[in-house]
């Protein structure tokens, strides 16, 4: 009776401090608000109802199929097959050809209009030489690799690609998956070594996602040239890349089985012009190692950081915000605007054009 006890007190105690708090009111609502009372509008999508979770544990959620919203003039709709966009057939229409895009939120066009984002334009580019060819997008906001690697496996096939393109973003997650909370409909991270379906009921309580919280940070690394932010589960930290890249080579050789075209484009950190013209940069080098990869692999690939290079405009011009000045620290959002996605689209369409991926 008394290591009962011993055992049970500590674990009363817990409890006991959990049903306190949960009836003085859960911290995480508030600041949620607050998080999103300091980013641009567009991230609220997600507390609008822009996602629902997803039964697949490795997959956690998806877009919600039927969701419409208008938020600063931009429209964001999902068709009933969960991709956003205009209603398609699952089928692929006689003598038509199909690219489907993976990737997170750039390749769902966080914070544009539908006409806008990639899928949109890129379908737009290639209606001159090859009419009747129908983009699609399985990008969702907060997506890692792994995701896209099931997702497309489940749900991409169905629609019978031609083409496969990843976009690849360096804020990849190592963990199994990034977890959905649907009470609070907020993405976030919990990189405990647990079961999912453990993790996913333990989310309710407040101390576990105080210690969920205080175990990530543990994992942040020392070396000054991290990017700050990131922790050792980061595509930038020195534990991750071998995950990312075979997740990635996966998804290729998925697509080289069945045929599929695949390409990568390799979108780099838009911090400020400065860092950009880095070569010592941890992203620019993180950005280098893809490449290589990539070469290694035979993957065609999209360099949008050299792109970005030789327009001959300060990089500030391309995302959506001006981004992270020194006597500004307030967070900005560095996805790409209209204009960054059609100087990317152009030479992705010229690469399927020269590459023949849709003969």
């Amino acid at each position: 009776m008394r290591i009962g006890m011993i055992v049970l007190s500590p674990l009363l105690v817990l409890f006991l401090i959990e049903m306190i708090w949960q009836l003085v009111g859960d911290p995480r609502y508030p600041d949620y608000d607050e998080w999103l009372a300091g980013r641009p509008p567009h991230f609220e999508l997600a507390k609008l109802g822009l996602l629902r979770g997803d039964e697949d544990p490795k997959i956690a959620f998806t877009l919600n199929p039927g969701f419409e919203a208008t938020v600063e003039g931009n429209v964001y709709r999902v068709n009933a097959n969960g991709l956003r966009g205009a209603e398609v057939t699952v089928e692929k229409p006689a003598g038509v050809k199909r690219v489907l895009i993976l990737g997170d939120s750039y390749a769902f066009g966080f914070g544009v209009s539908e006409k806008d984002m990639i899928a949109a334009q890129l379908q737009k580019s290639l209606a001159s030489k090859h009419a009747g060819t129908q983009v699609l997008t399985l990008g969702a906001p907060g997506y890692q690799t792994g995701q896209q690697e099931h997702v497309v496996r489940r749900d991409g096939l169905r629609f019978e690609p031609d083409v496969v393109v990843l976009v690849y973003f360096a804020n990849d997650n190592m963990t199994p998956l990034m977890m959905y909370d649907p009470r609070v409909k907020v993405i976030y991270t919990d990189v405990l070594p647990l079961p999912v379906g453990l993790k996913q009921f333990l989310a309710r309580s407040i101390l576990y996602s105080k210690i969920s919280r205080a175990y990530s940070l543990t994992l942040s690394p020392d070396d000054e040239k991290i990017e700050p932010g990131t922790t050792e589960l980061d595509a930038r930290g020195p534990r991750h890349w071998p995950v990312t890249s075979n997740r990635i080579h996966r998804i290729a050789t998925m697509c080289e089985r069945r045929k599929i075209k695949f390409v990568l484009v390799a979108i780099p950190a838009l911090v400020n012009s400065i860092k950009f013209m880095e070569r010592d940069y941890i992203c620019n080098l993180d950005h280098d190692r893809v490449l290589a990869f990539a070469s290694e692999e035979g993957i065609g690939t999209i360099d949008v950081r050299e792109l970005l290079m030789t327009r001959g405009k300060p990089i500030e011009m391309f995302p959506i915000e001006q981004l992270f000045v020194s006597w500004d620290p307030k967070p900005r959002d560095s996805h790409f605007n209209a204009e960054g996605y059609r100087l990317l689209v152009h030479a992705l369409a010229d690469h399927i054009e020269t590459q023949s991926l849709l003969r």
